[in-house]
């Protein structure tokens, strides 16, 4: 049994190596996105193509206004103007909060709205946007950071952002 529990190990670590670059740089954006979608398990999770069917959402970007300011979702706000939103109005329609990932978003929706019915996390953030080659609005390239530049597929244009430089 250890043995075909080894042998698998290798197969699948060979299967994985010869794997071409984008493809095995989707498969490991989509394992993060799976296992952020785990761990947050208790929030409202929606998909890109789940968003394209709803009407008039709200739509959040979580990150650095300057990050917001250089790419973002169209028709995104921002954190400071979705603060300004009257607390009786966040019943109404449907709002969703995005980061690079969606790992920041999960975690902040978890930490402010953790059973809000109408609020979601859109996975995969606005990485996997692009990966659905969605266009960004903004001044410049995707921004991200150095722990996820791996994952950007090689025909979109981005530039590494340091937390510190913020």
């Amino acid at each position: 049994m250890k043995y075909l529990l080894l042998l698998s190990l290798v197969l699948s670590g060979l299967q994985a190596s010869y794997m071409p670059v984008e493809e095995k740089k989707k498969q490991d954006f989509l394992s993060l996105i799976d296992s952020t979608f785990r761990k947050y398990s208790t929030l409202n999770h929606l998909s890109i193509s789940d968003l394209d069917h709803l009407k008039d959402p709200t739509i959040v970007d979580l990150r650095d206004q300057k990050l917001k300011e250089i790419s973002s979702l169209p028709n995104s706000i921002s954190l400071t103007d979705f603060k300004k939103i009257p607390s009786d109005k966040l019943n109404q329609g449907q709002f969703i909060f995005y980061s690079t990932t969606g790992i920041m978003s999960a975690q902040w929706l978890e930490d402010h709205f953790p059973s809000q019915k109408n609020f979601y996390n859109l996975s995969g953030g606005i990485l996997y946007w692009v990966y659905q080659s969605k266009e960004l609005t903004g001044t410049g390239p995707l921004m991200v950071e150095e722990k996820f530049k791996h994952l950007v597929p090689s025909n979109v244009a981005f530039k590494i952002i340091r937390l510190e430089e913020i």
